[in-house]
């Protein structure tokens, strides 16, 4: 049985914090702050002030010296159902003449039983918050156990059921077809649920697969429903060479062009991976429209670098598209679920897509993984990232790391989430020289 859930101390003051990393909304960035104290009253940050003696008699107090605190990051994009029992079986396999990708041929091989997809949740969600992460959207086929799952283990989780109208096959090696049904409605039962869930933690996202797998009767009516019931909608689109070419062959557009013509882009979409838009060098289109498309309908892309830096593939740039506009998120998508790395590999990987070791900072990637996610769920309200020149107010996710050692060693026992209650959860990542 999980761990029944502390109730919620009435205040909490993090003392003496060393450092503590906030969003100043007049600069646009992310600031630091030395020696302070953040006091919490039920899941939102009543003050931030210098640290100091005060008349706190009645509320729990957390040494924050030789801490950094900051933000819990926001991972917008993860299969934590299946992606870890992938480890070691698709790293290097891919379909010859379909672009190397395992997503046609060898993934629909791999599928699990309720108690295998359970294990893999659970390590998946540890190491999310091992490595920072308070905010998850488990994209994955919902399951009977799925919610209780993820209800137990202390994340602000946005479950995201699966559905689509065909899924992918390949009969010869070089072509993908479609077959077969799932609903909508099913969908919006499980978010419902989902929403009502006693953990108080739970939330949805209306989840149509992929743009390939999807009738546009069916993508039309999950965007008004999205709309209706005031849902993020998320859906898997210019992910791969394929997918662009069947999709122009199928209507005459890229799958941005298509998916703004018929309703589905908006300050409420999230399109994981936005990757072969036109003006990708491997494409060779002669349109540069796309990244047009999605700023001025303020779609969010989740850039999800690790998964597809193993099949060559490269995000033409974040730099470029974070100044189009384009609001950004990260994802981890992948094995291990390791939030860190996957901003470190997102930083590397867009200086080297550029061609310049300037174009993109650890601050713009920084920003990406807490600001750029909460405004993806439509969660501005969330962290002390909106808690700028000490004004209070923000529900919010923390971690906690040691401050001022060189390397980062993180330990099973000492990465576990502290759940503190419904919103308030410190993750306390120890660190060694």
């Amino acid at each position: 049985m999980p761990e029944p859930l502390q109730p919620v101390p009435p205040r909490q003051i993090i003392r003496n914090t060393t450092w503590l990393v906030a969003w100043d909304e007049a600069v646009q960035s992310h600031v630091y702050r030395r020696d302070v104290d953040l006091t919490v009253e039920g899941d939102r940050v009543a003050a931030i002030r210098q640290a100091g003696p005060t008349d706190d008699a009645d509320a729990v107090e957390i040494d924050g010296r030789g801490f950094a605190v900051l933000p819990g990051f926001v991972d917008i994009h993860a299969h934590p159902s299946s992606k870890p029992m992938l480890k070691g079986l698709t790293d290097e396999v891919g379909s010859r003449q379909l672009y190397m990708r395992s997503l046609y041929e060898y993934l629909p091989l791999f599928e699990a039983d309720p108690e295998g997809r359970r294990a893999a949740t659970e390590v998946a969600l540890c190491e999310l918050m091992q490595s920072g992460a308070t905010t998850a959207c488990d994209l994955s086929a919902a399951r009977e156990d799925w919610l209780d799952a993820l209800g137990a283990s202390g994340m602000r989780v946005y479950a995201a059921p699966m559905f689509r109208s065909g899924r992918w096959y390949t009969p010869s090696g070089h072509e993908v077809r479609e077959a077969g049904r799932e609903g909508l409605d099913r969908a919006l039962r499980v978010i419902d649920r989902a929403r009502q869930h006693p953990s108080g933690r739970l939330d949805g996202v209306l989840y149509p697969a992929q743009v390939d797998t999807c009738t546009e009767a069916l993508l039309r009516d999950s965007a008004a429903v999205a709309r209706e019931r005031r849902l993020p909608l998320q859906i898997h689109a210019a992910q791969s060479v394929v997918e662009f070419r069947e999709i122009m062959r199928r209507h005459g557009r890229t799958p941005i062009e298509w998916l703004r013509e018929i309703g589905v882009l908006g300050a409420d979409a999230i399109i994981g991976h936005a990757i072969f838009l036109d003006h990708h060098s491997w494409l060779h289109w002669p349109t540069r429209d796309d990244l047009t498309h999605l700023a001025e309908t303020g779609t969010t892309v989740a850039h999800c670098p690790t998964v597809f830096s193993r099949r060559v593939i490269l995000l033409e740039n974040f730099g470029r598209y974070r100044a189009a506009g384009i609001n950004l998120g990260i994802g981890t998508d992948t094995f291990p679920h390791n939030f860190t790395e996957e901003l470190r590999t997102a930083v590397i990987l867009a200086r080297v897509a550029a061609g310049q070791a300037h174009a993109v900072t650890a601050a713009d990637i920084f920003t990406a993984a807490t600001i750029g996610g909460a405004h993806a769920l439509g969660r501005d309200d969330l962290g002390i990232q909106r808690c700028s020149r000490f004004r209070s107010g923000p529900q919010f996710g923390l971690c906690r790391w040691r401050a001022g050692d060189t390397a980062c060693v993180r330990r099973r026992a000492a990465g576990r989430a502290r759940r503190q209650g419904a919103r308030f959860r410190l993750c306390r990542c120890q660190c060694s020289a």
